[in-house]
């Protein structure tokens, strides 16, 4: 019940947000650590509205403020190939508003593997940006767009990891194949 509280604060009606936000502060609520398992089930929801809600509640639980940690854990779940490939189109337009939405929260290493941004990338161009569906494909598209300008403007070493990736998609490797 906290995770749909938490959730409401960013939904996309103002009058609904506000509300939530008062509730949430009468109550003196806090957000549980198992927080995100319940908002990766609502980016499957038919209402693009609660999927976007979701996804900002996700990102905003993953704040340094908050749960960092479950940044890397929900885009693993995210990001799981084969479970993408069986998701709706629904639930990959919700894969994208997830991707586009924890943007922000991606942890980086210092090489192409073991980082979140490596992980969202290599799923974009194994799986996203191939995406069979028009509207799920485009809003890949958007979201690996906003990784790669926060990312690619964030430092030297995020562009240096974000190189070799596209070299590679553009000679026509398999994603991970330089990996």
């Amino acid at each position: 019940a906290l995770s749909m509280l938490w959730m409401a604060q960013y939904d996309g009606e103002e009058t609904n947000a506000e509300t939530a936000k008062e509730l949430w502060k009468e109550a003196g609520a806090t957000l549980p650590a198992g927080f995100a398992p319940p908002l990766l089930q609502y980016l499957n929801s038919p209402h693009r509205g609660v999927r976007e809600a979701a996804a900002a509640a996700l990102a905003a639980g993953c704040s340094e403020e908050l749960y960092p940690a479950a940044a890397s854990e929900s885009l693993a779940s995210l990001i799981d190939v084969d479970a993408y490939k069986g998701r709706t189109p629904v639930g990959r337009s919700g894969t994208a508003s997830g991707l586009s939405h924890l943007a922000t929260r991606f942890a980086t290493g210092t090489d192409t593997t073991g980082s979140d941004l490596s992980a969202a990338l290599n799923f974009l161009l194994q799986a996203g940006l191939a995406d069979h569906h028009d509207t799920v494909r485009a809003e890949m598209i958007d979201a690996g767009v906003k990784i790669v300008d926060y990312h690619g403007s964030k430092d030297a070493t995020s562009a240096a990891t974000m190189l070799p990736m596209f070299e590679g998609a553009l000679e026509g490797r398999p994603a991970g194949s330089h990996l």
